[in-house]
């Protein structure tokens, strides 16, 4: 099942650059419906709420976006991404 991500100018303001669980694709996935989201350089990493822990590999789009964001959080500008996961995995 693909679903989309889409970071906005709150998830980017309120976003804390370096921190897996409160950057600015974290904040766009708890929004979109993942729970526990954390992000890391390449993936996208949640728990189901049976504590089932699901990771799914990042696009290049958000890859490129976390290291801005790490970098230089004033530099980000809202984007979309489609990520693939388990259909059981995402409450929605």
């Amino acid at each position: 099942m693909r679903k989309l991500i889409h970071v906005k100018a709150k998830h980017i303001r309120a976003g804390k650059p370096g921190i897996f669980g409160e950057c600015a694709i974290a904040l766009a996935a708890k929004d979109a419906g993942f729970p526990f989201p954390r992000v890391y350089s390449d993936e996208l990493t949640f728990d189901h709420k049976e504590l089932i822990r699901y990771t799914t590999d990042l696009p290049r789009s958000a890859r490129r976006f976390v290291k801005r964001f790490d970098k230089r959080k004033a530099n980000c500008k809202p984007f979309r991404f489609f990520v693939d996961v388990d259909a059981e995995a995402v409450i929605l």
